[in-house]
């Protein structure tokens, strides 16, 4: 496969299970090295732990003897960022994803949705070039995933970054997207490269009544039913 994603671009990755949507992230992380041809993430040779990438599982994985704003802090502290900047720079993306007043609260405290807000909380912290997202929102129901769409969005918005999306979900890839990759398995592969002209900025709730839309869901359903 060939694949190559722009500065500030957010790019998701559809496809059946086994094709190798993770594997991929991985790669990109410095987790998992390709057997043939090459890898580069600006520029250079994947490493695992490099700083200018940040990746957020489809778990929330967060510590369970910290507390809501000290897992945002986490990744920070690994990078050496003062105590009194991280936590001024925690406690503002947890304002921004709707958890003023739960910065205090252990992850047995939370909700599953407000668990995986604080791990998006997380994941900006880092203030990273690139991020890679697989599955996020995969296990929330479908108004949480419509709510932290639009959180992203917002973070996105407000700070771009280039970002690698997987989902099983059409829908979210393409409200949140710029390009839609369609992936096949066996061996896994680039089916389609299929870009997505809806104007920025977007309002999740708002495209349900979008007709242009609907009419790019038919076409990649059409394109992933063909390949």
């Amino acid at each position: 496969m060939n694949l190559e994603i722009q500065k500030h671009e957010f790019v998701a990755i559809v496809g059946p299970s086994g094709c190798g949507k993770t594997t991929l992230l991985n790669i990109a992380a410095g987790l998992v090295q390709q057997q043939f041809g090459e890898a580069r993430v600006n520029g250079a040779v994947p490493q695992a732990g490099q700083k200018n990438v940040a990746y957020m599982l489809a778990r929330d994985a967060l510590l369970p003897w910290r507390t809501a704003i000290r897992n945002v802090e986490y990744g920070l502290e690994l990078n050496g960022v003062a105590k009194k900047e991280r936590r001024h720079r925690a406690g503002e993306l947890l304002a921004a994803v709707g958890l003023s007043g739960y910065e205090n609260a252990y992850r047995s405290q939370l909700s599953h949705g407000m668990r995986q807000r604080v791990a998006l909380a997380r994941t900006f912290a880092l203030d990273s070039s690139i991020l890679l997202m697989d599955e996020p929102f995969g296990a929330l129901d479908s108004h949480l995933k419509i709510q932290l769409g639009e959180l992203l969005l917002s973070l996105w918005e407000q700070n771009k970054r280039s970002v690698m999306f997987v989902t099983h979900d059409l829908h979210e890839a393409i409200a949140l997207a710029d390009r839609v990759i369609v992936m096949r398995p066996k061996p896994g592969h680039i089916a389609a490269d299929i870009p997505i002209p809806l104007p920025r900025p977007r309002n999740l709730n708002s495209l349900q009544v979008n007709s242009e839309y609907h009419e790019l869901y038919q076409h990649i359903w059409s394109v992933m039913g063909n390949v």
